[in-house]
């Protein structure tokens, strides 16, 4: 009977396979990168296959075009944003500690991505027919969460322990105080001769002007 050869792979080899990330998440973070550096319509598949490392055929094969290649990197941000609201935060905690924790994530994971962030929102603002998309998508998910909270709100109120409060209102707020912080950037800075340092000094003081409006909207008259 013959033997199979065997055949030893140098361990270095081996770390290397091990810490090597998939081609497809290298492509996305390429992708990311250059869609906040140079905006979305100035970078072209070419520039992403040679950040990513790899050919735009296998670009191709993975994301099919540039345009998907976006809808996958918003995607990923949405669905970031709304693993900050667990379910189980609902249970464990008061629902103005709830609202409370799930702002104060929200604006902690932008504070974290600024650019990806302003990127995000100009790119959405300029292309609306691709929140369409994500929204359908994201719509069984979403809207179980959000009736599910919109549920609770309505029996903190019957009990007393809250105002009335419609929850895409009180999402919106939450989500535009917090956006607005890092879209209008440029716009503070010059007004109020705000050096970046300063700035990001302004925006820790923010955070917790932003929580405390919040919840103090909850709180019965």
């Amino acid at each position: 009977m013959q033997l199979k050869r065997l055949v030893q792979v140098p361990g270095s080899v081996i770390k290397k396979r091990i810490k090597s990330k998939p081609k497809d998440i290298e492509i996305l973070k390429a992708a990311e990168k250059l869609f906040v550096e140079k905006g979305f319509d100035n970078v072209t598949t070419a520039e992403i296959a040679k950040e990513a490392g790899c050919n735009q055929a296998l670009l191709h094969y993975y994301y099919r075009t540039k345009k998907k290649l976006f809808e996958k990197i918003w995607e990923s941000k949405v669905y970031s944003l709304l693993s900050l609201f667990r379910k189980e935060d609902l249970a464990r905690i008061s629902i103005v500690e709830s609202v409370r924790q799930f702002a104060k994530r929200q604006f902690e994971a932008m504070y974290k991505n600024q650019k990806v962030t302003e990127f995000l929102f100009h790119e959405l603002q300029n292309h609306p027919e691709r929140v369409a998309v994500l929204k359908k998508k994201l719509a069984p998910e979403y809207g179980s969460s959000l009736g599910e909270f919109s549920a609770r709100l309505d029996e903190e109120y019957r009990k007393g322990n809250i105002r009335k409060t419609d929850v895409v209102n009180l999402m919106f707020t939450i989500f535009s105080l917090n956006l607005s912080c890092f879209v209008s950037k440029n716009i503070f800075k010059t007004v109020c001769d705000m050096s970046e340092k300063g700035y990001q000094e302004f925006l820790k003081k923010r955070e917790e002007f932003i929580l405390d409006t919040v919840t103090d909207s909850l709180r019965p008259r």
